[in-house]
């Protein structure tokens, strides 16, 4: 059940990471203020840089807490969350996939993490069990299938490769969270289909294709 990408590459991509929060960078807003309580606990499962746990910190008055592998996670997080005023519960730099915690939440998250693992049944229940029986889980990942998958492939292979394509797949979650009774309040694809890179074009008219990709994707529906 490990992750197919090494933790080299995610330390690597965060040790000259500048900690810059900012608010309009967070997306599901409109989710957040439909479903979720205000006071209370959240955790965050792969929470460094941390951006969405002050969100919910600073407009949702929970403590927060999370789980990431890089050690950065308690070099640094502690302090961000202190410095945006955001009340701190605990952060562990450990495994996720050998994490035992006795604690339970009123909000457990995590964003773009479950896709970097094959076996979804076990990382999705892993999430679960740190719920509490009142509590709620939000889980979203990038949908790189149909149209995104051919544009990743064609610039941005190296990144696909990060990604297991089968754990896109909202059917799946919903066997997954009905068979361990958890009601769905929510499912569904979020905005258009947006693009992105990791990667570098040296070729030119590679390089301008892209360009035009990452201009209008925002434009283009699912």
């Amino acid at each position: 059940m490990s992750s197919v990408v090494d933790q080299e590459h995610w330390d690597k991509g965060y040790k000259n990471l500048a900690f810059k929060y900012n608010e309009d960078n967070i997306l599901f807003k409109d989710i957040f203020y439909k479903y979720l309580k205000p006071n209370g606990t959240c955790f965050e499962v792969g929470c460094y840089p941390g951006g969405y746990l002050i969100y919910l910190g600073k407009n949702f008055n929970y403590c927060v807490s999370g789980i990431d592998k890089t050690p950065l996670t308690k070099e640094r997080l502690p302090f961000y969350m202190k410095s945006e005023n955001v009340s701190v519960g605990h952060f562990f730099n450990e495994d996720f996939l050998s994490f035992n915690p006795s604690e339970k939440y009123d909000v457990v998250f995590s964003f773009g993490f479950i896709e970097h693992f094959k076996d979804l049944d076990a990382i999705i229940e892993k999430h679960i069990n740190l719920v509490k029986p009142t509590g709620i889980l939000i889980i979203a990942c990038p949908n790189f299938t149909r149209g995104q998958y051919l544009f990743h492939r064609l610039f941005d292979s190296q990144n696909l490769d990060h990604h297991v394509i089968d754990t896109m797949n909202l059917c799946r979650w919903r066997e997954i969270l009905k068979r361990n009774d958890m009601d769905i309040l929510y499912d569904g694809y979020y905005e258009t289909i947006k693009f992105w890179t990791e990667c570098s074009q040296k070729n030119i008219i590679s390089q301008n294709i892209l360009n035009i990709l990452l201009k209008t994707s925002h434009k283009m529906a699912l």
